[in-house]
């Protein structure tokens, strides 16, 4: 079985007609708050994926509040298998956006050696490199 038939059908459905709608609630949002409100929007507004940062708690968290699936970020790939224990249906390594303003820069072997070491972690859960 290829890790893309292991998504939920609404995500495999979504990826087939090209018309998948991921919205972030930020790599370093931490607020409980904020996730829940984003959560809540994404699922009104039609999305079908809530990608929030590598927390057990954020992912049951946004799954509660918004019922679709959910994707964790994180560029520690050890933090993965807890999201992934607590229902994140895939996971990314990315959005390194946050980490500009403090003059942090990934070059493609550090994004290379976390992709290999989330593989090692997770072989067979869905994994996006952005």
């Amino acid at each position: 079985m290829s890790t893309a038939a292991s998504l939920p059908t609404s995500l495999q459905r979504a990826i087939e007609q090209r018309s998948l709608l991921k919205v972030i609630a930020g790599l370093a949002n931490f607020d409980q708050v904020s996730v829940a409100r984003v959560a809540r929007a994404a699922a009104a507004g039609g999305a079908d994926l809530i990608d929030v940062a590598c927390d057990a708690d954020l992912v049951e968290l946004a799954a509660a509040e918004s019922g679709l699936p959910i994707c964790v970020s994180s560029v520690e790939p050890e933090l993965f298998p807890a999201a992934v224990a607590a229902g994140a249906a895939m996971v990314e390594i990315g959005n390194y956006d946050s980490f500009y303003p403090q003059g942090r820069v990934f070059d493609a072997e550090e994004v290379l050696e976390l992709t290999r070491r989330t593989r090692a972690l997770l072989p067979a859960v869905p994994l996006s490199v952005t």
